[in-house]
């Protein structure tokens, strides 16, 4: 949970202060349900993972595969854009 808070809470709110416009940052609902949906995926994974006793071999492939599509929908809504 540590890296959740730093992702989700310091890092938005310190950029925002930082924002050189006075309405803040804009932010896209896709952008910001698309994060939270994969970090939900992930959380989900790990929580069974540790319900099942801990990490394996299985659990850590899962877990690079879901990071994988991540990176795929970044690139693709990247390439659709262009």
């Amino acid at each position: 949970m540590g890296s959740g808070m730093l992702a989700f809470l310091i890092i938005p709110s310190i950029c925002v202060s930082f924002s050189p416009t006075a309405e803040g940052l804009v932010l896209k609902k896709t952008a910001i349900t698309r994060d939270v949906g994969f970090y939900g995926i992930s959380l989900v994974v790990l929580l069974v993972a540790l319900h099942n006793g801990g990490s394996n071999l299985a659990i850590g492939l899962l877990l690079l595969l879901i990071y994988a599509c991540y990176i795929g929908v970044l690139l693709w809504e990247r390439m659709r854009k262009v």
